[in-house]
């Protein structure tokens, strides 16, 4: 964001921000709705060059986190090894993330 500030003004950056706001949220993990929103971006940005799918041993500060899918109509916690696990409320939060039955996960 500081590159681009240093070439458009602040409105164009908050105008950039409210943008990224109204576009869907990529669903959890990898599926036929992910590529689709992919595509759709880069045909916003009138990006027609390579694209490639990878996965890497990136180290996460390891936490749990509440995540809302709206394909799926729910909240889920991510950020465990594992499947993400669906999250009926607040209170079930709680106590997923206290009882010490999942493991975090330390990479993605």
């Amino acid at each position: 964001m500081r590159l681009i500030s240093e070439f458009f003004n602040k409105s164009f950056q908050f105008s950039l921000r409210i943008q990224r706001t109204r576009q869907p949220r990529l669903p959890i993990g990898i599926q036929e709705r992910t590529f689709q929103l992919i595509e759709d971006r880069l045909k916003l940005l009138d990006y027609d060059g390579p694209v490639a799918l990878s996965c890497d041993d990136t180290k996460l500060l390891p936490s749990f986190r509440p995540y809302y899918d709206h394909d799926l109509g729910g909240y889920y916690l991510v950020g465990h090894v594992g499947e993400p696990y669906q999250i009926a409320d607040i209170e079930t939060f709680r106590e997923v993330t206290t009882s010490h039955s999942l493991e975090k996960a330390t990479k993605v």
